[in-house]
């Protein structure tokens, strides 16, 4: 059966707003969420609570108006000089199909709270949806969160090409088309090399909530198909496939033990512990606990880590090339089990070469510096 948008909207919505009539036009979608550790770090800390602001923020929405100024064309003086001009637009929302999501269309699955806009070209969103951001954004503000497009943007390392790879394994295997995921899944060198980008994301952005709900959705489609599928010594049909470095360790430890430790909410699993503290349901949460026993996790064993970067409004960050390949050495180091390993997954990323310098001193050899080659060839 062909995919519907329209209908997956609709089928598990907690609330909507707004309709469609059926036409042949081509209808424009955007989505939208909210991490559920925004409102809990707020006071906000139950699924009632969280699902009426929810509402309150999609009605608003539906009866906003924005004023915007548009260029409109130039005008050319006597002097020769151009001149842009311009023309002011009252843009409304009130013409789409609107819902809100607080579950997943497989109710086994946890999700982030987050709504669906579906509309045609009767609605001006503005160019990358600017405009239905900037009324989102206004909203935000009121309850002291961020969307997702709110949120800092992360350095993962990877080209479009290659964030677009990930996406579409992701878009198929979520639709559950049976013959397009056998075709898919067969061809074993186009999923071990999206599994391989996946990781690198994960490498750079230490986003695990976006790794291990992608390989859970493998790993569950792998045994719907019964297929096998070894990456890593590992079989993604019996066990799903995760790593998590050193500080994340020593934390899930110190939970375990009953212990209180500092989280930081820029960090994605920081705030999966937070939600779990809550009672929130979390599968990222949940496949780390097979490791770490965290039933008995309470918000009382939480201290957080300098409120002011949480609540402090997004920046614009500018990486200097070098500090972009400082970082791809210093995420990869977290998880390299030798110097080999780890100059292979420099590899595997991208970069030609990679080499430790080293002098000899005091009739010792000793390791100073490094020098990586990119794709470009430009050494740093």
């Amino acid at each position: 059966m062909k995919y519907n948008i329209k209908t997956h909207i609709l089928d598990h919505a907690h609330f909507v707003s707004g309709d469609l009539p059926e036409t042949n036009k081509k209808l424009t979608h955007f989505n939208t969420s909210v991490c559920s550790s925004y409102f809990i770090r707020n006071g906000v800390t139950t699924q009632k609570e969280i699902d009426t602001i929810m509402v309150k923020i999609l009605k608003a929405i539906v009866e906003k108006e924005l004023t915007v100024k548009e260029k409109n064309g130039t005008y050319t003086k006597k002097n020769g000089k151009k001149v842009q001009k311009y023309r002011t637009r009252i843009i409304k929302f009130d013409k789409m199909l609107t819902a809100y999501h607080n579950r997943h269309f497989n109710s086994s699955k946890s999700v982030m709270p987050h709504f669906h806009f579906l509309f045609d070209g009767a609605t001006r969103a503005g160019k990358d949806f600017m405009y239905l951001k900037q009324a989102l954004e206004e909203e935000a503000k009121t309850y002291q969160i961020k969307f997702n497009f709110m949120e800092e943007r992360q350095v993962t390392g990877l080209s479009k090409k290659q964030l677009s790879r990930i996406e579409n394994m992701s878009w198929l295997l979520n639709q559950g088309d049976i013959v397009k995921m056998k075709k898919y899944l067969f061809n074993s060198v186009k999923v071990r090399d999206t599994v391989d980008l996946l990781q690198t994301h994960y490498q750079n952005t230490q986003n695990i909530s976006y790794f291990l709900k992608l390989l859970s959705v493998l790993n569950q489609r792998l045994k719907e198909l019964n297929i096998d599928f070894i990456y890593k010594n590992i079989n993604l049909k019996e066990s799903i496939y995760f790593f998590l470095d050193t500080r994340h360790k020593n934390m899930l430890t110190s939970l375990e033990k009953g212990r209180t430790v500092e989280i930081n909410l820029s960090n994605v699993l920081d705030r999966e512990i937070l939600k779990k503290a809550h009672h929130f349901q979390s599968d990222v949460i949940d496949i780390v606990s097979k490791k770490f026993n965290l039933e008995n996790l309470s918000p009382k064993q939480l201290r957080y880590h300098k409120k002011d970067d949480w609540d402090a409004p997004v920046a614009s960050k500018i990486n200097s090339f070098r500090k972009l390949i400082i970082q791809d050495l210093r995420n990869t180091l977290a998880y390299a089990k030798s110097e080999k390993d780890w100059k292979n997954i420099l590899l595997k990323m991208g970069y030609i070469k990679v080499s430790i310098n080293s002098s000899k001193t005091s009739n010792k050899r000793v390791k100073h510096s490094i020098t990586v080659t990119t794709k470009k060839k430009s050494k740093v």
